[in-house]
């Protein structure tokens, strides 16, 4: 549940409509996406572990071109200079991905100066369009992380509709209905779409999904900050 926290925004009467329409135009756009199936692709030659339960997967390829994966407009925490780039794949109604969120959280407190992290939505489930579309609408203000946050503690089954999304708007300081208009608007869907499908190229299984310099870690359910923050290490020292 949402914590309270100063006074209630009541949303406006079309909020609901804008966020109906919003959701056909993009599941409609989407929905083709949804029939690829994600194909493993073939095993490593050269697999590093570096820690029991933590290793890099053996059954999707090292991503060669990862640094084109995110983009100068894309949100991130750490050193932009920095010589390791840690990629996380979610979908915010993935339970996984809220379970494993303060790992992330850890590991970019912790290596902040050696690595820059950066979280990208991947669409598992169509009632995230909104959600997503509210987080790269968050990023304009600067308040992506801000938002991915309220989100993870306020999911539920079936995900947030706009009313819901506009009070988190008012807890991190956005303007409710500023976020409204710009969700159903839905500027960021073909953004949402491409991006989907270029994630799903990469082979992976599904969310979360973490990625360092390339590779891939195959389990995150018994991944810690501990045990990520050595590949982060080794990965660093590598590089010089």
């Amino acid at each position: 549940m949402i914590p309270a926290t100063g006074t209630p925004y009541t949303g406006r009467a079309s909020r609901r409509a804008n966020g109906a329409i919003f959701c056909l135009l993009t599941i409609a756009m989407l929905v083709p996406l949804f029939l690829f199936a994600v194909h493993p692709a073939s095993a490593q030659d050269d697999i590093e572990r570096t820690a029991p339960r933590c290793s890099y997967s053996p059954y999707v390829s090292r991503v060669q071109d990862y640094a084109n994966l995110v983009t100068s407009a894309d949100p991130f925490v750490g050193n932009p200079n920095a010589p390791v780039t840690v990629l996380e794949y979610i979908d915010p109604n993935c339970s996984h991905c809220k379970h494993f969120h303060p790992v992330m959280k850890e590991l970019m407190e912790r290596y902040g100066d050696r690595a820059t992290f950066y979280v990208v939505p991947f669409v598992i489930f169509p009632s995230s369009l909104p959600q997503i579309e509210a987080l790269y609408v968050a990023a304009a203000k600067g308040k992506y992380y801000e938002m991915l946050d309220a989100q993870f503690d306020a999911q539920t089954p079936g995900g947030l509709d706009v009313d819901e999304l506009t009070a988190l708007a008012v807890q991190i300081d956005i303007d409710p209905d500023w976020l409204e208009d710009r969700i159903a608007q839905g500027r960021h869907q073909q953004e949402i779409a491409n991006r989907r499908r270029e994630i799903m190229g990469l082979g992976i299984p599904g969310t979360p999904a973490l990625m360092i310099n390339g590779r891939f870690i195959t389990d995150l359910s018994t991944a810690t900050a501990d045990c990520i923050g050595s590949l982060i290490e080794a990965a660093a020292s590598q590089s010089h």
